[in-house]
């Protein structure tokens, strides 16, 4: 246990089951904590599609609620949307400083929502009228290449 941190928290995660897994796609876990800052770890996976997220408490936390989420997805809000979330009881840290749960399995479900929501766009060109001239504040419709939001 690293000097100074008295409790420990292992997340294990199971993406293997996902059929187009990609061990390069990163994953964030974050510990809500009832008082205080969330704490956030990055998860990379395996080949096999396992990986970990260790966090380190100075006191007992109490209840936590974890939240999992695509890497490259702001921290901010997610506690309330509808992801991969697991509650850790306040009453865990009674028996041990040092938890470790069970794995947990990410779906294709999950795995391609998130893949759809960190898809990045780019425009090649500002907005233009029928002459030529720029129009400002224009509504945009953006699509993927196979034609899907």
């Amino acid at each position: 246990m690293a000097p100074g941190h008295k409790f420990q928290l292992e997340v294990s995660l199971d993406a293997s089951q996902v059929a187009n897994f990609d061990p390069g796609q990163q994953v964030k876990v974050v510990a809500y904590l009832r008082h205080g800052e969330p704490h956030e770890r990055i998860v990379n996976f395996s080949l096999a599609g396992r990986g970990s997220a260790l966090f380190s408490f100075n006191e007992a936390p109490g209840s936590l609620k974890l939240a999992i989420w695509p890497g490259s997805v702001s921290t901010s809000g997610l506690q309330n949307i509808q992801t991969i979330a697991v509650d850790v009881p306040a009453s865990s840290w009674q028996a041990d400083s040092a938890i470790k749960l069970p794995e947990i399995p990410i779906s294709d479900y999950y795995w391609n929502w998130w893949l759809h929501l960190t898809q990045k766009f780019s425009v090649d060109r500002p907005p233009a009228g029928a002459e030529g001239y720029p129009v400002f504040c224009p509504a945009i419709t953006v699509y993927d290449g196979d034609g899907q939001w």
